[in-house]
């Protein structure tokens, strides 16, 4: 925005005044609103089969992903989930799906803003195998011992990497409208992303990955013969090209 700088705090108050009831809280007291928006957002669909859905169309290769709500950005697991897609990605998903599988490639993430948790792989050779390898990976960061002090610290890293790239002023901008995220709730989540420790990833993939692993969805998009699934048996929703069922 550009103009007379005398004029600039009678301009902010203007627009602090119109802000204010249409941008979107993320400080604690509204962690219960935020979270029930992403789940009316994100919940399974009326009348659908169930939390897995397969598309099938002409491919080659085969695109599989599994995600679920977990908490929103101030929430204080927020961060160790963040992590936890660190850490997954390397040790694990890298691992399993690309070096053994024969992946393009594949990995975790979380994304405190929509409040989800996702692993996915993409030109990916195999289909439901892959969709185990994700829940493998999910119990093997509860296990003692599997994940390093080394790991944490190297996932913490890529972590800061991601959050301290360039901004562009009008991302800020567009941020702080949709979600109320100002530098004083970034520079919490920072510091908790900092706090978090080994028992804390263990914790969060315990809670929010195997515990509640029914709660999580599905979605394969590929090759209709190398998915072996029917619609409307074992929670599967199986979709053609247009969208309608097979």
């Amino acid at each position: 925005m550009a103009g007379e700088g005398e004029r600039f705090p009678e301009v902010e108050a203007l627009l602090g005044a119109w802000l204010a009831p249409q941008t979107p809280s993320l400080d604690q007291g509204n962690v219960g609103k935020f979270s029930k928006a992403v789940a009316e957002a994100t919940g399974p669909k009326a009348g659908g089969a169930g939390n897995n859905t397969f598309f099938a169309v002409p491919s080659q290769t085969n695109y599989v992903a599994r995600s679920v709500r977990t908490v929103p950005y101030t929430h204080v697991d927020a961060a160790p989930l963040f992590i936890l897609g660190q850490v997954l990605s390397t040790c694990f998903l890298h691992r399993e799906i690309r070096e053994k599988g024969g992946a393009y490639g594949g990995g975790a993430a979380a994304s405190p803003l929509s409040g989800t948790f996702s692993m996915n792989s993409y030109r990916d050779p195999r289909t439901l195998e892959t969709v185990d390898t994700f829940m493998a990976a999910a119990e093997w960061a509860t296990q003692d011992g599997v994940i390093s002090q080394q790991d944490l610290e190297e996932a913490k890293l890529r972590a800061f990497k991601s959050m301290d790239s360039p901004v562009a002023p009008s991302g800020r901008g567009s941020t702080l409208f949709l979600n109320g995220l100002n530098d004083n709730i970034r520079q919490t989540f920072r510091t908790q992303v900092l706090a978090v420790e080994i028992a804390d990833v263990a914790r969060v993939a315990q809670h929010y990955l195997v515990a509640n692993a029914s709660a999580c969805h599905t979605a394969i998009v590929g090759n209709e013969e190398k998915v072996k699934v029917k619609h409307g048996a074992g929670g599967w929703e199986v979709l053609g090209a247009d969208l309608k069922p097979k």
